[in-house]
């Protein structure tokens, strides 16, 4: 990277030197980038807070995190783990410092609001969430 910019310094230095600050381009593009760098933020400050994708996810680990305590390691069944894309484990550590193991039994259980398998010795926890139900050891 050094080198690189050893050899176009020359080169970029009489180009940033031939530009003239009261030509109508340099103006207009003075301007454009004034307007879009403004765009930018708004548009920013608008989505800050919002999803983008993964909603339901996003939203039932944040439920998650209010009841299951940080740096714990929670039970999923084998079949999560196996057809597992790792998107719902990364939001599990991103926002709730949450692992997840299909191998033992541990003190909660996720499961797909669809799957069926739930361990013995554990009962659910009611909570709104829209995508995985959550189950604690009796």
């Amino acid at each position: 990277g050094i080198g690189l910019a050893l050899l176009v310094t020359n080169g970029l230095k009489e180009a940033i030197l031939s530009i003239r600050a009261k030509s109508t381009g340099f103006q207009i593009f003075k301007y454009f980038s004034l307007g879009l760098f403004i765009t930018i933020i708004v548009f920013s400050v608008y989505r800050f807070g919002s999803y983008g994708r993964h909603k339901q996810i996003i939203e039932d680990v944040k439920v998650f995190s209010t009841i299951v305590p940080k740096n714990s390691v929670v039970t999923i069944p084998n079949e999560m783990w196996d057809e597992y894309n790792f998107r719902f484990q990364g939001y599990l550590m991103r926002y709730a410092y949450i692992s997840i193991n299909p191998y033992k039994l541990y003190d909660y259980c996720i499961v797909e609001k669809a799957n069926n398998s739930i361990p013995q010795g554990y009962e659910i926890i009611e909570l709104a969430t829209q995508k995985y139900d959550l189950y604690k050891k009796k």
